[in-house]
Formats: structure tokens, C-alpha cells, sequence
């Protein structure tokens, strides 16, 4: 078992892992909300960061990722999203 961090808050949690070993599901940040986040070689990245979504929405939980580097996730707007990781991530 790892322990894989947050973004800088007190909890997280994996929901779901591909066969190259990505995980994803959330991260509390430093002020206390919950974001969609990935584990990559050792560290963590913040989804919000690397999808452009509507205005004022954040992704606030990663639930599922195929080999193909397509993420589900839950926005706070209760819109489901589908985020395609950039290459070097699918690597």
C-alpha cells in the first residue's frame, strides 16, 4: 500500500487504476475542497489544471480511467465530464 498524497489538505482517496499504473479519484486542496486529481510516477496532479471546463465548475472527483488515458469525473456543477490526459501522461 502507498500512500499517495493530497493537494495539500488532510484526505484522499483512489477510486480507479489503468493497467500503466495512472490512478485517479480525489484530493482535498489546502483550503479544504475537493479536486479530480491523477497520480503519475510519484506525484500528483490537480485535474482542474489540465481541462478546461464551464466557468466556476470544478472537478471535484475522477471515478474511472481506460487505457486510453480517458478520465470520468464529477464537476460541481453535477455535469459529468470526459478529460483526455495529454500525451506525455499516456506514456
Amino acid at each position: 500500500m502507498d500512500d499517495l498524497g493530497t493537494l495539500g489538505g488532510a484526505d484522499s482517496q483512489a477510486d480507479a487504476i489503468n493497467s500503466a499504473g495512472l490512478v485517479v479519484g480525489w484530493a482535498m486542496t489546502a483550503d479544504g475542497q475537493r479536486h479530480a486529481a491523477l497520480w503519475h510516477a510519484g506525484r500528483i496532479v490537480d485535474l482542474n489544471a489540465l481541462a478546461a471546463i464551464e466557468f466556476g465548475a470544478v472537478l471535484e472527483e475522477a471515478t474511472a480511467i481506460n487505457d486510453f488515458g480517458q478520465i470520468a469525473a464529477n464537476g460541481s456543477n453535477g455535469r459529468a465530464y470526459l478529460v483526455m490526459l495529454p500525451a506525455e501522461f499516456r506514456q
